[in-house]
């Protein structure tokens, strides 16, 4: 998913670590997940989540 973020019309910029990931930083503890990107405007995001391979993930989760 973050491929399709960075390669996607509007990105701008995403947190990581030195691994490219975010799932490995924990500023507010273990069971907190933390994620933030950047996006030029909200047609970019909305655009990327619900019109992209990224709404089959969504409708995958619990």
């Amino acid at each position: 998913m973050n491929a399709l973020a960075d390669q996607a019309p509007g990105f701008v910029w995403r947190l990581q670590d030195k691994q490219g990931g975010a799932t490995n930083l924990h500023p507010f503890g273990e069971d907190v997940l933390v994620n933030m990107s950047v996006w030029v405007d909200i047609e970019s995001v909305y655009n990327t989540v619900y019109r992209s391979a990224h709404i089959e993930i969504m409708a995958k989760r619990k």
